[in-house]
């Protein structure tokens, strides 16, 4: 009997019969706890919808994103390693600086910003081109006052 396995991995598994020394499953599973699954599982749910319609940061957002060049100080104060690459931005090479203040490598902050609007590190979120979703961002904050 084959089945999808749910949360989107797309991938079959086969449920077969073994013979000989193959312990059955179910009987390890006795323990499990459907209210913590429920609970777990869960959140997950209602996470996924946000996840799914986060737009990209805006172009004139990247775009106007500062450019740093880092310096010893930045290296004394641990402020070199890229989050995204997890290389550390050398002493005079070029950063991008997002309005949180961390650094990455340009050629590592763009192409992630043009998928995600959101630090990598702090997950700031920085504006998009899509109303909508501002609109909500809008309300969402104006509901936590």
């Amino acid at each position: 009997m084959d089945f999808e396995l749910g949360l989107g991995l797309g991938f079959a598994m086969e449920e077969r019969n073994y013979d000989g020394d193959h312990p059955d499953l179910e009987d390890q599973f006795d323990d499990y706890n459907d209210a913590e699954h429920d609970m777990l599982f869960g959140q997950f749910a209602d996470n996924v919808d946000s996840a799914l319609v986060q737009p990209p940061t805006s172009k004139r957002a990247v775009d106007d994103l500062l450019s740093m060049m880092m310096t010893i100080k930045d290296h004394e104060d641990n402020n070199a390693p890229c989050a995204v690459c997890k290389d550390e931005i050398g002493v005079g090479e070029m950063a991008k600086q997002l309005p949180c203040a961390h650094r990455y490598h340009g050629d590592c902050t763009v192409p992630w910003l043009r998928i995600q609007n959101t630090c990598p590190v702090c997950r700031h979120e920085l504006p998009t081109d899509d109303p909508s979703y501002e609109r909500r961002k809008a309300e969402r904050a104006a509901s936590r006052i």
